[in-house]
């Protein structure tokens, strides 16, 4: 029997041109399909999502408008993320997240820092923990409020912050934001974000006598920091600075009074210095008043 080389070899050949043919319209049809569901997964990212119709409602009832809501940015990171801003005649602010949503219902909403000012009064507000600018703006509001002074110590929120009182042009120059917390010493922290902190009595001090026009504008001091707190309170108490003080805002940072275990002494300091204090256990906050 003669074998013929030469057709051997080109039906060899062929075989091998075919299947490759075959795998190429293979691995083009997969190809095909994971773009097409890539495609579909971009475009259900890009689909504006409704606000929440419950939240919705309560914001319009308590004269907020809502614009834009839905649309999305794309950050460095392809990861999409909702924008929309919420605003009335002096106050306009941009919500990014579920956080800033909460945050926003308690400050405008809510009035989780609500206070009560004779209307001949004037005050000023010291405010630790910037909260995306949101208590700022709320106090700026205020039509006995001339000045706010935010003290602030991650710089992502002291951007976020700055951004939203720019946002409000009406309100813009009450605020003043410093990029620095408040402690009971001077301290860098340079582990992740780099944080900096000055002591709470020298903060207030700088404040009082270089800012305030009047000394009968009332000083509120709003503290929310995740527990700095507990170093603030004990060190304004062994500076004197608390008599500078007429109201304080304390958040606890929702853990219940009863458990708080720092909390009595707290309390005691507050006391001891002439306030009387008002509990919202709900909210886990006090509300302190000088008598």
């Amino acid at each position: 029997m003669i074998f013929n080389t030469s057709r051997i070899l080109k039906s060899n050949a062929t075989i091998k041109i075919l299947s490759f043919l075959l795998l190429a319209i293979v691995v083009s049809f997969a190809v095909s399909l994971l773009l097409t569901r890539s495609d579909a997964a971009r475009a259900k990212w890009l689909t504006p999502i409704d606000l929440n119709k419950e939240y919705a409602k309560e914001v319009k009832d308590s004269g907020y408008k809502i614009s834009e809501y839905g649309r999305y940015l794309f950050e460095k990171n392809g990861f999409p993320t909702k924008q929309n801003f919420v605003f009335n005649d002096c106050i306009k602010v941009e919500l990014l997240s579920n956080d800033d949503e909460i945050a926003f219902k308690q400050v405008f909403m809510d009035k989780h820092v609500n206070f009560n000012l004779p209307d001949n009064k004037k005050a000023i507000v010291i405010d630790v923990g910037a909260d995306y600018g949101f208590t700022a703006l709320y106090f700026a509001s205020l039509s006995n409020v001339s000045r706010v002074f935010v003290f602030e110590t991650f710089g992502s929120m002291v951007e976020i912050s700055r951004k939203n009182v720019l946002l409000s042009e009406k309100l813009k120059e009450k605020i003043f934001i410093f990029p620095f917390g408040m402690s009971d010493k001077k301290e860098q922290n340079v582990e992740g974000e780099i944080t900096r902190f000055f002591k709470a009595s020298e903060c207030i001090q700088a404040v009082v006598s270089e800012y305030c026009d009047k000394k009968e504008e009332k000083k509120i001091l709003k503290i929310d920091c995740e527990g700095c707190e507990n170093a603030i309170i004990p060190e304004l108490d062994q500076s004197g600075a608390l008599k500078h003080i007429d109201t304080i805002f304390l958040d606890l940072h929702g853990m219940p009074p009863k458990i708080n275990k720092n909390l009595t002494n707290l309390k005691n300091i507050i006391k001891n210095n002439g306030f009387i204090i008002f509990e919202d256990g709900d909210n886990y906050t006090l509300k302190c008043q000088k008598m």
